[in-house]
């Protein structure tokens, strides 16, 4: 999944917090954003146009906001800076943008470290995409509360673990990326109580299991959205594996 399938996310009403003046930082977000920009090497990104210049932060290059039609004020929504050389850590901090963030794109850099658990402050969340960097470690059991994330892609990394139950909470869940990582152990029958799920992609990882009687997802199979290729499975595995999604089994 790149960019393109991304901006398939379904808008939500949500409650976001406003700023007051056109574009500036409100509270810490300044001092938020500067730390992931220190942490990720900000002086030598691609672009960091306006970067702690100013505290303007929604003039800053990546950060998208939604701004009141006369712009009397805007909030900041968006964190877009796929693809611009960022390299370092995801630090802990950026998990105090709480309520306001709806998109994080991470994707297509030089990302390290691990998935800090404080994403899971970021209530609001629709949409995160840390694919194809070199993150470690396992993915973190704090999606489940996140109920506007409609997008998650982690594929292409260094991810190790399990696939967390609370993956599959998220009631307006969409796509779900994980493929090529290490991920290891079953995949979680709560997995088909995902309604709103069209695409598991898990393929290319060391995944050993999946319970025979587990059903598919309901809009998985409409949308012929499932790739569990190139795993470990122990037989038996259910048979719309097999068919769907192109898993096999010794």
């Amino acid at each position: 999944m790149r960019q393109e399938m991304l901006a398939m996310v379904v808008v939500l009403g949500l409650s976001i917090v406003e700023v007051a003046a056109w574009g500036d930082c409100v509270g810490d977000q300044y001092n938020i954003l500067m730390e992931f920009y220190n942490s990720t090497n900000g002086p030598k990104w691609v672009k960091n146009t306006g970067w702690g210049q100013n505290g303007q932060c929604c003039q800053w290059y990546g950060m998208d906001c939604n701004c009141h039609v006369d712009k009397s004020h805007c909030v900041l929504a968006k964190i877009r800076l796929g693809q611009n050389g960022l390299k370092g850590t995801i630090p802990d901090s950026i998990g105090k943008l709480g309520p306001v963030l709806n998109w994080l794109w991470l994707d297509e850099n030089d990302l390290t470290g691990t998935l800090p658990d404080t994403l899971g402050n970021l209530t609001n969340l629709q949409s995160l995409d840390v694919g194809l960097n070199q993150l470690t470690g396992s993915i973190p059991p704090v999606f489940g509360g996140l109920t506007n994330l409609a997008v998650v892609d982690m594929s292409q990394n260094q991810l190790t673990g399990g696939i967390p139950a609370d993956l599959s909470k998220p009631p307006y869940l969409n796509y779900l990326y994980l493929q090529d990582n290490s991920l290891s152990g079953p995949i979680p029958e709560e997995f088909e109580q995902a309604q709103s799920l069209r695409a598991m992609f898990f393929y290319n990882n060391n995944l050993t299991s999946i319970a025979n009687d587990m059903k598919e997802p309901a809009q998985v199979a409409k949308a012929n959205g499932c790739l569990l290729e190139g795993n470990q499975f122990k037989c038996p595995i259910p048979n719309w594996t097999k068919t769907s999604c192109k898993a096999t089994c010794t």
